[in-house]
Formats: structure tokens, sequence, C-alpha cells
């Protein structure tokens, strides 16, 4: 994605039981981060909020959103991608959901595609609630068995040229990490 012209990328991992990364601040601020080093002319608009906020660090929602709001409308096309969004507590993720939903929808129709956001999750009843308003695209084990090959063939080649295998011995390596990956049992007897 960053290698599209004319587009700003921002992308945050939310990680369970981790408060600086479950949380919606936790969001906001790695978003607000990420943004300000790809335009540094939200400096002096991020220094005077932050100086008339009273706060040592974000530590508001109500002005982290008034933030993202701000630095997001201020990118002529920005695309941002929140991984593990399962991993926050439920209400932590209701409100991400709804902020990046309402920004979503400040933009009229002709300037609908200078925001695009997309958020990764499990697929459970909860998630489903929380992103009702939402195009799903639901990417299954099949959808990635050639991706997880690829990659297990790649890392086997590595350690068989490390370990001077024999290919066989590569080609149980790669078998065994693809079923692994893919949930399945793999006899480890060869």
């Amino acid at each position: 994605m960053r290698k599209l012209p004319s587009v700003s990328v921002s992308f945050f991992y939310c990680k369970y039981q981790d408060t600086e990364r479950n949380t919606f601040l936790a969001v906001a601020r790695g978003i607000l981060s990420q943004l300000l080093h790809q335009d540094e002319t939200l400096l002096p608009y991020l220094y005077e909020k932050a100086s008339k906020s009273g706060q040592t660090g974000l530590t508001s929602n109500t002005l982290a959103k008034e933030l993202l709001i701000t630095s997001v409308k201020n990118c002529k096309k920005l695309y941002v991608v929140l991984d593990g969004i399962d991993e926050c507590d439920r209400e932590e993720r209701k409100e991400i959901v709804n902020v990046f939903e309402d920004i979503s929808e400040s933009f009229s129709p002709d300037d609908a595609d200078s925001f695009r956001c997309m958020f990764v999750s499990q697929d459970d009843s909860l998630a489903r609630k929380d992103f009702s308003k939402m195009v799903l695209l639901k990417v299954t084990e099949r959808d990635v068995e050639k991706d997880i090959r690829t990659y297990a063939a790649a890392w086997s080649a590595k350690i068989q040229s490390k370990f001077e295998l024999t290919a066989e011995r590569q080609k149980f390596i790669e078998d065994s990490i693809t079923a692994k990956a893919e949930g399945k049992p793999h006899c480890l007897n060869r």
C-alpha cells in the first residue's frame, strides 16, 4: 500500500491485554504519530491543541477523536489498517469502530475515496454486530493456503541450506509447517 502514489498509509496492530495496544487512545496515538511523520505540517495544529488541553499526554478520548478527524481530513488520500481489533475489549472496539465510521461518514460522496479503513478481526458474533455497517471480506484458510505453502517452502529451504538437509527432509519440513498452519496434525517421525 505504501507504494501507491499520493496515498498516506497508517497501520496499527492491537494486542490482547496490552493497554498500550488495545484501547482507542492507543490506536489514536499510533495513527496520529504516523500521520505526523508523513506530514509535518500537522505539528503546529497538534502542538496548539496539546498546549491548550492542559494534558501532559493524550489521555482524552474526546480530544483524540478531534485530533484524528482533523488530521485525517488534512490528508489528500489516507488508508488505515487496524489489525487485531478483536484483541480489544468490547467497549474499546466499539469506540474504535464508531470513531472511524464517523470519520468515514464525514466525507462527501465525491470525496469518499479520500479515506479508507480496513479492520482485521476474527469472525465472531460480536464482531459481526460491531462491523454491521461495513463491507465484509472474509478470508478463509483456503484463501491463504498458497501463501502459507510459499512461506513454508522459503523457510524450509533456508533450514535445509543451513543444516545441509536432504531435499526429502526439506520437503517434510515444508509439509509439516503447512499442515500445522492449517490446523492439521502431521506426523513428525520422519
